[in-house]
């Protein structure tokens, strides 16, 4: 299955799972609030029942006949109906003769209370609003449609959120791709050479030839191996963080690359006061180093490479072939060399081992180049939080 595929496939399940629960909760939300409401109705319209019935029953204590008591409710024995309201009309069932029950009508199942007026008689009412609330599934049916449609607003929006947040995995996984394949090629280069010098020493019978032609190829396969397992082991959480004085360690490097920058005439000068920082000694000098190296490399010879450094930026400058606006930010990739540093030996790998030094740290690394004002690479310190001190 495809990179984006793959990707896909998650963003799906994740925005399904999480619309899903939402409209679980929401069916949850809805049954409990149709029970509550249907029950907290019932008990208001209950109590209006009652009221009602002991307003009438005083009135029907002063007299015995009222057309408002007729017209509201109706008086019954055990055996008979003496008078009857509007309200029952066409019910012939007596139904209770003291507090709540129902009665069967044409117009479907009636709530009654009976008060006893004390003589044999009693006195009923009907609820005639107890309809409204009885009608539970038009009620659910309503909420459960509003359900759906949370349901769909959920999915789209959920679909963007996790096309969002995937998106950092998106890139990481792209960068991945191109590491595997990238390194697949820079580690087949130095087999194949091998395989081409053993090939050429078992036909020409050079054997001293070509097992040193090999042994060259497989120190460089073996020095790309070790560079390869210098960044995928940088990991932030194993970060040994203690005060750096930055002018020794610059001083330091400057003084293990003097060799290298000897042979090309380019002399190396660190320039900046007092000043330290938090970091990780061992991997902040190797920051250093592979930039300082890729100056050396690339600057002109008899020129000069600058080490400036404060308590908040290092910067490493050389005077060179420029590189071209459309490759500073590439240059940072692992593998990607740009076009003029073919010609050199190196994997690809420098710059995109100090990048890693500097985002394990926190910090971030740029890079401007012109033929006026040379190459500079500028790493911006900001304070290392939360990784764990020596």
């Amino acid at each position: 299955m495809s990179r984006r595929a793959v990707i896909g496939d998650v963003e799906t399940r994740i925005t399904v799972r999480f619309t899903a629960l939402v409209v679980a909760v929401l069916v949850l939300g809805i049954a409990i609030f149709v029970v509550v409401d249907t029950v907290a109705a019932g008990m208001r319209l209950d109590a209006t029942l009652t009221r009602r019935a002991g307003r009438l029953a005083q009135q029907l204590s002063r007299t015995q006949y009222d057309a408002e008591i007729l017209a509201e409710g109706r008086i019954v024995t055990a055996q008979s109906v003496i008078s009857s309201g509007e309200q029952f009309r066409n019910v012939t069932e007596i139904g209770p003769l003291e507090g709540f029950g129902y009665l069967d009508a044409p117009q479907g199942r009636l709530r009654v209370l009976a008060l006893p007026l004390g003589d044999g008689r009693s006195l009923q009412l009907v609820d005639a609003a107890r309809s409204d609330i009885i009608d539970v599934v038009e009620k659910a049916a309503a909420l459960l449609l509003v359900a759906l449609f949370v349901g769909v607003v959920t999915y789209l929006l959920g679909l963007g959120f996790s096309k969002r947040a995937l998106a950092p995995v998106r890139e990481s996984m792209a960068r991945l791709e191109r590491f595997s394949a990238d390194a697949g090629h820079e580690l087949r280069t130095p087999l194949a050479s091998v395989r081409a010098s053993l090939d050429v020493a078992e036909k020409t019978g050079d054997w001293a030839g070509g097992v040193g032609r090999a042994r060259e190829e497989l120190e460089k396969a073996s020095m790309l191996v070790d560079r390869l397992l210098e960044l995928t082991r940088l990991d932030p959480s194993m970060l040994r963080v203690e005060r750096v004085q930055l002018a020794q360690l610059l001083g330091r490097v400057a003084q293990m690359s003097g060799p290298v920058a000897d042979t090309r005439n380019i002399s190396i000068s660190v320039e900046g006061g007092s000043a330290e920082v938090q970091a990780d000694p061992i991997l902040l000098e190797r920051l250093v180093t592979n930039l300082t190296t890729n100056a050396v490399r690339f600057g002109d010879v008899g020129s000069t490479v600058t080490l400036r450094f404060s308590e908040s930026v290092i910067e490493v400058h050389n005077v060179g072939m420029p590189i071209p606006p459309a490759e500073l930010e590439r240059i940072f990739e692992p593998f990607y060399q740009a076009d003029h540093s073919r010609t050199g030996d190196g994997a690809g790998l420098g710059l995109a081992i100090a990048t890693a030094v500097a985002q394990a740290h926190g910090w971030s690394i740029s890079a401007t180049s012109s033929r006026e004002a040379g190459t500079a690479f500028t790493v911006v310190l900001r304070p290392v939080i939360g990784l764990r001190r020596s």
